[in-house]
């Protein structure tokens, strides 16, 4: 159970960089190669990978390293995650890796300065055992991604 102000997240990597997304807001997450590839989309951003038919409908996949702008791994050691979103319209991220189910709390202090592709999607205000840290707003993505489609 959740302490008031705290908040159950999956923290997920974006390059070098811990992001949070809400407990509540995700359905299921997957190995990358768990579903078939996305359909692209005619000309659709690099970010934006394609459709994929889950079980809460059609939803759109988002690279969030793209989108973020870092630059590709050139490791063999990622093990890329496919996360379904519990949002309308459906939304998928791609995420190189996942790196664990945690509570953060409000907090203080800035955090470090993010990506500029995700900065418009992202709110600060929280910290993960006393570190500033970054949470998803899956609102103002949708609402990014929905302009582009």
């Amino acid at each position: 159970m959740e302490a008031p102000g705290e908040l159950a997240v999956l923290t997920v990597s974006v390059g070098r960089m811990a992001i949070a997304l809400a407990a509540h807001d995700i359905h299921t997450v997957h190995g990358w190669r768990h579903h078939a590839p996305p359909t692209p989309l005619p000309d659709s951003p690099p970010w934006l990978l394609g459709l994929i038919d889950t079980s809460a409908g059609l939803a759109s996949v988002i690279h969030l390293d793209r989108l973020a702008g870092v630059p590709p791994r050139q490791d063999d050691h990622t093990r890329p995650r496919l996360i379904i979103c519990r949002h309308r319209p459906p939304l998928a991220l791609r995420v190189e890796a996942t790196c664990g189910v945690c509570r953060i709390t409000p907090g203080t202090g800035a955090a470090s300065v993010p990506p500029a592709g995700l900065a418009p999607f992202l709110e600060g205000g929280w910290q993960l055992t006393g570190r500033p840290i970054w949470r998803l707003d899956l609102n103002r993505l949708a609402r990014h991604v929905a302009r582009r489609n």
